[in-house]
């Protein structure tokens, strides 16, 4: 899959779960966010911010104090800034940043409704920060580093925007082993977010090379199949799928229920069968959601 493809796809998939109109199964996200984030912060979510695409908890390091700064990256609907903004104090700032219009929109509604002040949002690309350099304690970013094709760039703008001393942590997928190829081209689409993800070899190597000391890389022991729910729901809206006649080898279109839009899509049944045997993968044999943490040294 080549970068511009992989980027427009992961844009055009988030921008279409934050556009979802009916309300998805409430007592399985809320199952997903507590075995993502523990009891205790599950139950500070905000809920309209749950999308079910975490694969941990990245503010669980923080060290929570007034003043301090926390970018948070990929922000998506903003589930994590929520969370954030309610630790961090009047005096603190939580920034979040995201390459979809429509995610940043969701969030936005979310704090009006909620009155939230302490977050600001910057629409933009990780490889390229829109932020001056030395200026967030923390950097935060949840399931979405392995989305990035270019790392080393990301990790790079990461370390500048830090201040000296500054930390990132983050909940992202980090492989076990080598992927089998259908999955690393179309596990974006149809499975999860998994396609991007590296050895921890070659990402501590990349956070390394970027200037970060104290690197943690931790396979926290999340179940990464839950995900699959999320790809495979009829949350919302309306698909068309198209399939053969139960009496003729006529292919017909049937109208289904579609996981995160209410846009109409044409689904043909070769594609059908490849995002259910593309399913039957048990995710967890070739990846792990790990906790990743990195120092940027003072000066």
């Amino acid at each position: 899959m080549t970068e511009e493809k992989q980027v427009k796809e992961v844009k055009e998939y988030y921008s279409s779960l934050a556009t979802e109109i009916e309300k998805p199964n409430e007592e399985k996200r809320k199952e997903i966010a507590k075995h993502f984030y523990g009891e205790k912060d599950s139950e500070l979510l905000e809920e309209e911010s749950n999308l079910c695409v975490s694969c941990g908890n990245p503010t669980a390091d923080i060290y929570w104090r007034e003043g301090i700064t926390i970018l948070d990256l990929g922000c998506g609907s903003g589930i994590d800034l929520f969370l954030s903004a309610k630790k961090i104090g009047k005096t603190g700032t939580v920034i979040g940043l995201d390459m979809s219009e429509e995610m940043l929109n969701r969030t936005r509604k979310i704090m009006e409704k909620k009155g939230i002040t302490n977050i600001k949002l910057l629409h933009g690309r990780i490889e390229k920060i829109p932020l001056k350099d030395n200026v967030c304690d923390y950097v935060t970013s949840n399931c979405v580093l392995n989305l990035v094709p270019d790392k080393a760039q990301a990790f790079s703008e990461i370390f500048r925007v830090l201040k000296p001393g500054g930390i990132l942590t983050a909940s992202d997928i980090v492989l076990k082993k080598t992927l089998p190829q259908e999955i690393k081209e179309d596990s974006i689409k149809y499975v999860g977010c998994i396609g991007g993800a590296i050895m921890p070899e070659k990402y501590q190597e990349n956070l390394e090379n970027a200037g970060f000391t104290s690197v943690v890389i931790e396979d926290v022991h999340k179940d990464l199949n839950m995900h699959k729910w999320v790809m495979n729901s009829s949350c919302c809206g309306k698909k068309k799928e198209t399939v053969k006649s139960c009496c003729s080898n006529k292919e017909v279109t049937e109208t289904k229920k579609s996981c995160c839009s209410n846009e109409t899509q044409e689904i043909t049944q070769e594609e059908s069968e490849k995002r259910k045997k593309l399913l039957e993968y048990d995710l967890n044999d070739y990846a792990c959601s790990s906790k990743i943490l990195a120092k940027k040294p003072r000066k």
